[in-house]
């Protein structure tokens, strides 16, 4: 079977998860309140996966059982201190039920580890490291499970319902098709153009609680898609699937908070700027993160390619410890529970970790000032110049105004007309 192992925090990522061909997808207690825990857990089963439930000490296991949780995982990995400790697993164990399958992760390096969890109840072990750094996985494999008596309890969660098939189905239809129009006036023809959005970012992309394209990125698009009439399809990305998704045709354009940067422009061409973005190292409160020396020996996460991830890059001295998750949800997550000293976001981090943290964050240093731009591909001038000329005449209308007002609370800033090293414009 196959298993999401992330930081979900989000019904996104559990279809996700299901259009990737998940088995189970893993909730951690440790990162999610009740009400959150039991919705997800709850998505997970009705898309026909398995909820591998993980908790780390009496606390979290008293939760993940009021749930109902069939499959309970236990990491004997502080996830504060990132230290193992094997011995967490038979202090847990005997807490849960006969009925319930018991899984038992890090600190599983050989045969040894596996027995004593065996030893202790687990019924399935999760591998990681070991495994990736041996130079025969299959081999290690083998030497774990080779002598376990009656060997470990076998994984089959393919419980797809006839419910969830359908929905299933047209997700994946949605992951596998190409946007098929390569100019303009196809797009007119199709009546349709595939626009790529983040999907976990408020207020620049999301999707709202009915499953819709939401944001200023999805208002900018559906402009757009008025401008041309056509319908605006939406098609929401990771941080860093937004290129390749453009670049393999997986999306007509990107109005996906694209930083513009001298690195991206070449492989993408960037409209002019529709808006700015400032980008900072965000903390707990009572951390000295004000200068980039005061980083050193700090555990900074970031999203995946991020422009904050070359920011942060460029300005953390030696020692400071980078850790790139794969979205904006699972960074901002981390610094919430603790497994991070702080993290690189955007002008937005702070509001959405202040409305489930109040008083607890800020930010600390900025690291740079950013402009987006509307991504198309590079060889593709007439997008391109359809691309300006909209915002050229839609910047300037009271609709743009309302726009920026409505999600980002200002009011529009003045756009440089030029960036060197980022060109708006393709020549014929």
């Amino acid at each position: 079977p196959l298993l999401r192992k992330d930081f979900v925090v989000d019904p996104y990522q559990v279809l996700e998860a299901r259009v990737h061909g998940a088995d189970l997808v893993l909730l951690m207690a440790a990162c999610l309140d009740d009400e959150p825990l039991r919705r997800l857990h709850d998505e997970v089963r009705e898309l026909g996966m398995t909820p591998l439930v993980e908790v780390h000490d009496e606390e979290e296991t008293e939760r993940v059982l009021a749930l109902g949780a069939e499959l309970v995982g236990v990491n004997a990995r502080n996830l504060k201190t990132l230290e193992v400790d094997p011995a967490t697993f038979g202090r847990l164990a005997p807490l849960v039920p006969d009925d319930r399958v018991l899984v038992a992760e890090s600190g599983i390096f050989g045969p040894a580890d596996v027995q004593r969890y065996v030893a202790a109840g687990a019924g399935v072990v999760l591998v990681g490291e070991a495994l990736v750094t041996d130079g025969d996985p299959s081999a290690a494999v083998r030497r774990m499970t080779g002598r376990i008596p009656g060997g470990m309890r076998p994984m089959t969660s393919r419980r797809i319902s006839s419910l969830a098939a359908p929905a299933v189905l047209a997700l994946a239809g949605m992951a596998g098709s190409q946007a098929e129009a390569r100019s303009v006036e196809e797009t007119k023809a199709s009546g349709t153009i595939r626009i790529g959005i983040q999907g976990d970012n408020f207020p620049w992309g999301c999707i709202n609680s009915a499953g819709e394209a939401d944001g200023y990125d999805a208002a900018m698009g559906r402009a757009f898609a008025e401008y041309l009439g056509v319908e605006a399809e939406f098609l929401p990305l990771a941080v860093a699937n937004r290129i390749p998704a453009l670049t393999a045709d997986k999306v007509n354009v990107l109005f996906a908070t694209m930083a513009m940067s001298l690195e991206r422009a070449q492989s993408i061409r960037f409209s002019i700027p529709y808006a700015a973005n400032q980008m900072s190292v965000v903390g707990p409160k009572d951390a000295d993160l004000s200068a980039p020396e005061s980083l050193a020996g700090c555990l900074v996460n970031v999203p995946r390619s991020a422009a904050q991830d070359t920011a942060l890059t460029a300005l953390a001295p030696e020692g400071t410890n980078i850790m790139r998750l794969d979205d904006d949800a699972a960074a901002i997550q981390a610094l919430m529970s603790g497994q991070v000293d702080a993290v690189g976001g955007n002008k937005f981090y702070i509001n959405r970790i202040e409305g489930r943290a109040p008083g607890k964050f800020d930010n600390k240093m900025p690291l740079t000032a950013l402009y987006n731009g509307v991504g198309t591909r590079l060889d593709e001038a007439d997008r391109n110049q359809t691309v300006n000329a909209f915002l050229t005449e839609f910047i300037a209308t009271a609709q743009f105004k309302g726009i920026y007002n409505t999600w980002m609370n200002m009011d529009p800033p003045p756009l440089p007309a030029e960036m060197e090293g980022v060109p708006f414009t393709i020549a014929h």
